[in-house]
Order: structure tokens, then C-alpha cells, then sequence
């Protein structure tokens, strides 16, 4: 308006001198003003049309990380399903070698079923691995801090491991120094097994070491350390990566290269930092770091001798192959078994017994929808006490959690090797008499 006014004056006076200069003025102003509007609509306009391409975007991220949850989902699935199927008849045919290689009297029998054992004995190691990716990878897998003696660990693992490297011409050594730590002790001991099976696996000579010493306070340095034929340096960084084969020593049964992916991811679970040295020919060394305990109430992971001669074991299993080999090993133990592969079986022939049941092992899916759960339910209600109890599974997706802990149930996973079995029915019984009152039995 302004504008206007003087453009008016201007031409009505004549005054072009005095008035010209405002009026270039207050033109320069009105194109200003038209500019910096026009330039905030263009920018709103921009800002509007980068936002609805950035939600577009968005949108396309969420769906393609939803179709990559939906995939790697199905992929732990088909692994779960194909590990369970294949673990049932590996169970039963490890438990068959294992009493096999107790009757093989002739030398040269000794040896073929020593060498298909040896077979069996990878077959079960891949899928318990294949088990422990799965596991890991559902990003399901829980931790529980505990204080760990060292001494009782590293003893349980010599008495696993001193057969092993006899067999293969090496010594074996373990260095506590009576220290403790603060962990989990199954994702400890998980992280430990591997590394001194690989230790073993890739020497023909020399000495495997484990030791632990605490250089700083509060901390504890557990390593692994052997003289076998070590790693190229072009490979230890893809070491921990799945699916990675280092080079064989002669003699070696191949692995699927998954052992130091589950020792790296579930050192991470634990926040326990993992170093690796090798000198090609020499050896390798792997480094664990851990939280150092004081505390005097220790969780040891100790093997028990007890004996399994004449102990009562509820047996329950719904593939007919499996039951049978459960039976027949356990009954070579000395061990009294009462067999079933469904409730109404078990329960027949739970009338006709007077005796206290000592032990229940059992699988978890159980015909007619029952579960392992509530079958050792139901059998320690009948008996009117709390009995030892293990839930024995193919299944990947049962974890130790609140309800087992609740149960007091201990859970592992098939194949479990023959002299595994009977050292966790030693430990289940034995600790579970030492915690309970003798009322119980």
C-alpha cells in the first residue's frame, strides 16, 4: 500500500527526485519479500516431500527387516526340526555302540566298532553345535552369574578330557590356582569344552594346557594352550566366523567348523573377551577374560562317583527305538528300570510298584500332548515326594528358565553320549540327595 501511496504523489507532483528513491526502495523490499515467500514454499514443499520419502523408506526397512526376521525365523525352525529328528536315532545309536564296545572281545572287532564310534561320536558333536548356533542365534539365550571355583571346573574337565588325549599320544594339564570366578557356569564350561576339544583335535604332540592366574586384581585369565600345528596368519581373523575349517592335522575326522563361532558368541553373551595367539607349526593359545570372585559359597561343577547300581529309573520315551536303548544301557549299569512310552503304560506299571522310584528321565514331548513336565508331575504325586528328574530332549526350544528351575528338573539335550549320560545321572541323584532331606526317599 505504501507502495502505491507513493507512486501516486509521484506522478500527481512530479516530484521525481525526491520521491524516486523511496520507491526503488520499497519495490527492492516487495521483491525481497516475494522471494524469501516463494523460497519457504519451496522449502516446505521439499520438506514435506523428503519426509513422505523418508516414511516410504521407512516403511520398505521395516518390511524387509520384517521378511529377514521372518526367514532367519524359519531357518531356526527347519535347523530345530532337523536336529531333533536327527538326534533321536543318534542318541539311541551312540548308547548301542557304547554298550557294543563293552562286549567287543576280538581285537579286530574292537577296532572297526572303535572307528564307527569315532563317527558317531563327530556326527553328535555337529548337531549338538548346529543345536548351540540356533540357540545363540534366536538371541533367546539367557545368563546367570554364579561363583565358580576353578579347581572343581578344570577337575571335572580333566577327568572328560585325560581318556581323550591319552588316545591321541598327548599330555594334558590343568592350573587352577585355586581362583574363583563370577559367570555362568554352563556357558563357562560350554566355552571351555570347545576349546580343548580343538586343542586336541588339531595336535599329535606335546601337552594341552589349561591354566588361570589373575595378573590385576578382581581379574582372571583362563588359557588354552597346546602345541599342535597352529594358524595360518592369513586365518585368525575369520577363526570365529561359522562354517570356518582350519587345515587338518593327518588322521583328523573333519568337523563343520562351528566350534570357536559358539565359543566367540557366547563369550559375548557373558561380556568375557576372547584373545587368540598361534605361531604356524608351534601352537595356539585363546585367552578368556573373567570377573575374579571371592566369595566363599562356591558353585562346583564337580564329577560324582556314585555308583548307579540299584537305583530305580523311570524311563519315558515315545520312539520305541530310543526307550529300548535307554533301558538296556541303564539296566547294564545295574540300574532298575521301569520303561514306558506314554503315561497310561507308565502308569500301569507304577501300580505294581512298591519300591521308591530313585530317578526320572524322560523326553519332553510325550504322546496324547503331555509334556515331560507334567509326567514328572504326576509320578512325584504318586509317590508323594519330590524325585531327582531329567528332562532329556531333541527339542532346541526347551531352555533351563523359571519352570525348570521351579521343577527342579534338569534339562539336557540328545545326543548325549554314553559316558555322558551316566555322569549326569551320577551328579543329578548325588546333588539332589545332598540338598534334599532324607525324609525324601
Amino acid at each position: 500500500m505504501q507502495i502505491f501511496c507513493m507512486t501516486g504523489i509521484t506522478l500527481g507532483t512530479g516530484d521525481f527526485n525526491r520521491f524516486y528513491p523511496a520507491v526503488i526502495a520499497s519495490l527492492a523490499f516487495l521483491f525481497l519479500g516475494y522471494t524469501v515467500a516463494t523460497f519457504r514454499a519451496q522449502e516446505h514443499f521439499y520438506i514435506r516431500r523428503v519426509q513422505r520419502e523418508r516414511q516410504e523408506e521407512k516403511g520398505y526397512l521395516m518390511q524387509q527387516v520384517a521378511h529377514l526376521q521372518e526367514a532367519h525365523a524359519a531357518k531356526a525352525r527347519l535347523l530345530a526340526m532337523v536336529s531333533h529328528d536327527l538326534r533321536q536315532p543318534v542318541h539311541a545309536l551312540g548308547l548301542m555302540l557304547g554298550r557294543l564296545r563293552r562286549e567287543a572281545s576280538l581285537s579286530s572287532l574292537r577296532v572297526e566298532v572303535e572307528a564307527v564310534n569315532e563317527v558317531v561320536n563327530s556326527l553328535s558333536k555337529s548337531l549338538t553345535m548346529l543345536m548351540a548356533v540356533t540357540r545363540l542365534d534366536s538371541g533367546q539365550v539367557t545368563t546367570m552369574d554364579e561363583t565358580i571355583s576353578l579347581e572343581r571346573m578344570f577337575g571335572s574337565l580333566a577327568n572328560e578330557f585325560h581318556e581323550t588325549a591319552a588316545v591321541s599320544g598327548l599330555a594334558i594339564r590343568f592350573e587352577a590356582n585355586e581362583l574363583n570366578v563370577l559367570t555362568d557356569p554352563n556357558h563357562l564350561r560350554t566355552i571351555l569344552t570347545n576349546l580343548l576339544s580343538n586343542a586336541i583335535k588339531y595336535s599329535s604332540r606335546g601337552t594341552v594346557r589349561m591354566r588361570a592366574i589373575s595378573p590385576i586384581p578382581q581379574t582372571v585369565v583362563i588359557s588354552v594352550e597346546d602345541d599342535g600345528i597352529g594358524i595360518p596368519p592369513d586365518e585368525l581373523t575369520r577363526i570365529f566366523d561359522p562354517f570356518v575349517r582350519l587345515p587338518r592335522r593327518k588322521g583328523m575326522v573333519d568337523g563343520i567348523g562351528l566350534g570357536l563361532a559358539i565359543v566367540k558368541q557366547t563369550a559375548d553373551l557373558i561380556k568375557a573377551p576372547i584373545e587368540v595367539e598361534s605361531e604356524l607349526g608351534r601352537g595356539t593359545s585363546f585367552f578368556i577374560t573373567l570377573t575374579r570372585s571371592d566369595d566363599p559359597e562356591v558353585v562346583g561343577l564337580q564329577s560324582r562317583e556314585s555308583d548307579l547300581r540299584g537305583l530305580r529309573i523311570v524311563v519315558v520315551d515315545n520312539d520305541e527305538i530310543v526307550l529300548e536303548s535307554m533301558a538296556r544301557t541303564l539296566e547294564e549299569w545295574g540300574c532298575r528300570v521301569i520303561a514306558a512310552s506314554d503315561w497310561p503304560g507308565l502308569e500301569a506299571k507304577l501300580e505294581m510298584t512298591v519300591s521308591p522310584i530313585d530317578l526320572i528321565l524322560t523326553d519332553f514331548h510325550l504322546d496324547a500332548g503331555l509334556s515331560g513336565y507334567e509326567l514328572i508331575k504326576r509320578v512325584r504325586k504318586r509317590q508323594e515326594r519330590q524325585i531327582p528328574s531329567i528332562l532329556l530332549t531333541g527339542d532346541v526350544e526347551i531352555r533351563h528358565g523359571p519352570e525348570s528351575t521351579a521343577a527342579a528338573v534338569i534339562i539336557a539335550y540328545k545326543p548325549l553320549p554314553y559316558e555322558k549320560l551316566a555322569a549326569l545321572i551320577q551328579e543329578t541323584h548325588a546333588s539332589f540327595s545332598n540338598t534334599r532331606p532324607a525324609t525324601d526317599h
